[in-house]
C-alpha cells in the first residue's frame, strides 16, 4: 500500500491546535486526544524517544526508556507485549510513520504478529505521550506523567493506556445492505490520521461497467460521516481523498456495492 508521497510536507505545513513541538506528542493533533478505543485482547507496543532536536528515536534497545518496557505486562485485565523490531518492522514503523500517525504502516506490524490492537509510547525525559489505535477507530492519544522512578512511570503509562482502550460500543453501525450489484470499484492507496483526528484515506474510484465517475462517487458519499477532501480525475475514474471519523470502511464500501482492493 503506497503512502502519501508529500506526508512529511504537509505534517509540516499542517493547520489548526496541535501539541508543542518540545513536547513528545508532537506534531499529533489534539482533536485525537481522548478518543476512546474499543477493549482488545491484548495490544502491541513500540516505545520511542523524543530527542532534543525533535526528531525520534526508536527500534534502540539500549535506550533506558525501550528498556524499561522490555518485559510484557498485564494491567487491569489487558496485556500489553513490547515489539523492539527487526528489519521488517523498522522499515514499516518509521519515525515518520509515528508522528504522522500512519495507520497503515502501523497495521503492517500489527497483522504480522497478529495484534488486534498497537499502542506508541513516546517520551523526552520529562513527559510522556501514549497512542493507541485499532483497525476501523481514529486513533487516539493521551499524556501521560514521567516521575523519578522508572518502574512508577511505567505503570502510570499502562494505566493510562488501560483507560484509553475502554469503549464497549460498535465503531459504527453497519451500513444497509444496497440492492446495487455494482456500484465500481475502489483501490485504498493510503491512509493516515489527519489534522481533525478522522482517519483520512486516498482512495481510486473507478466506475461499474456502463456507469460513470459521478455515478460512483454519487454513491461513495452516500456513506454515513464521510467528507470528501479533494477529487482529481484519474484514469476513467477518481483519485479522491476523503474523510472518516469511525467504522470499518471496507466493509462499508462493500455494503454499498463496491469492490474494494
Amino acid at each position: 500500500m503506497l503512502k502519501f508521497i508529500l506526508l512529511a510536507l504537509s505534517m509540516v505545513c499542517l493547520s489548526g491546535p496541535q501539541a508543542s513541538a518540545v513536547e513528545p506528542a508532537a506534531p499529533w493533533p489534539d482533536a485525537a486526544r481522548s478518543r476512546p478505543l474499543p477493549r482488545p485482547s491484548w495490544v502491541l507496543v513500540v516505545p520511542a524517544r523524543r530527542l532534543p532536536s525533535g526528531a525520534l528515536s526508536i527500534w534502540d534497545r539500549t535506550d533506558s526508556w525501550a528498556r524499561m518496557w522490555r518485559a510484557p505486562a498485564t494491567i487491569d485485565g489487558l496485556r500489553f507485549v513490547p515489539v523492539f523490531g527487526d528489519d521488517q518492522d523498522k522499515r514499516s514503523i518509521t519515525a515518520e510513520a509515528i508522528d504522522g500517525m500512519i495507520v497503515d504502516s502501523l497495521d503492517i506490524v500489527m497483522r504480522k504478529y497478529g495484534a488486534p490492537a498497537i499502542a506508541l509510547a513516546v517520551t523526552d525525559g520529562n513527559s510522556v505521550a501514549l497512542a493507541g489505535w485499532v483497525p476501523g477507530w481514529s486513533a487516539s492519544w493521551e499524556p501521560s506523567e514521567y516521575i523519578s522512578d522508572p518502574s512508577e512511570t511505567r505503570k502510570r503509562a499502562l494505566s493510562t493506556l488501560s483507560s484509553m482502550f475502554r469503549s464497549t460500543g460498535q465503531a459504527r453501525s453497519p451500513v444497509r445492505e444496497t440492492t446495487r450489484v455494482n456500484a465500481g470499484d475502489i483501490e485504498i492507496e493510503a491512509y493516515r490520521t489527519g489534522n481533525n483526528g478522522e482517519t483520512e484515506y486516498r482512495l481510486v474510484l473507478l466506475p461499474a461497467p456502463g456507469g460513470t465517475a459521478e455515478d460512483a462517487r454519487s454513491t461513495l458519499e452516500q456513506l454515513p460521516g464521510l467528507v470528501t477532501l479533494s477529487a482529481e480525475p484519474y484514469a476513467e475514474g477518481l483519485r479522491l481523498v476523503v474523510s472518516k471519523a469511525q467504522g470499518r470502511i471496507e466493509a462499508e464500501l462493500r455494503a454499498l456495492g463496491f469492490s474494494v482492493r
